[in-house]
């Protein structure tokens, strides 16, 4: 699970009759919103959806939305400078690209012009997301104990996640099957989220 977190500072918008303000999110096929993850707060102070703004799912290409329209436009609710934060998690999926930039993208949009309400800015920003794919392989021994270039048949292994001063983490996997260049056929293993079921370790 991957944790991304948005943070825009409320601008000077007393001169609009109707000020827009909202944000769209638009992740790389490769991750997945997990949707009761989406957290909003002013400064410090957690946010309710349909009050304090309005949460809309996936439309097209964008995953979700969050619109600070309406409380905008409320004399009071937000005060410049004030920090909009939007916390929120992603599953990565199969989709993901190995060793390329996967990109999350945020747009924000907002109302530019005071003589005109339906006169809009935007600003975009992206985090990249990259995966890597490794392959582990052992070799047989010849008789004198010197390694040679034949692959053990059956070799097992198992991987740990080490973190200074924590305990060592047995790594669990779902297995995909996977066809290699040559039409090789192998099982893919994909490190597994949390609450996955039917997980190997070895």
């Amino acid at each position: 699970t991957i944790t991304f977190r948005i943070t825009t500072a409320v601008p000077s918008h007393t001169l609009y009759t109707t000020y827009q303000y909202f944000l769209e999110d638009t992740m790389h096929d490769g991750l997945e919103l997990v949707a009761d993850s989406i957290k909003v707060y002013q400064d410090e102070t957690l946010l309710t959806a349909g009050t304090d703004y309005v949460l809309s799912p996936a439309n097209g290409a964008v995953d979700f939305k969050v619109d600070f329209t309406a409380s905008m436009n409320i004399e009071g609710k937000f005060a410049i400078d004030d920090l909009l934060i939007v916390e929120y998690n992603a599953k990565v999926t199969d989709a993901i690209e190995a060793q390329k930039a996967n990109q999350n993208t945020v747009k924000l949009t907002y109302s530019n012009d005071p003589t005109n309400d339906a006169s809009t800015g935007s600003v975009s920003d992206s985090a990249n997301v990259y995966s890597y794919q490794f392959v582990f392989t052992k070799f047989a021994q010849d008789t004198n104990g010197v390694l040679t270039n034949v692959r053990l048949a059956g070799a097992k292994f198992q991987l740990y996640r080490v973190v200074e001063g924590q305990p060592d983490e047995l790594i669990h996997f779902t297995t995909k099957p996977a066809t290699n260049n040559e039409g090789v056929a192998f099982n893919k293993y994909i490190v597994a989220e949390d609450d996955a079921t039917d997980t190997v370790d070895t």
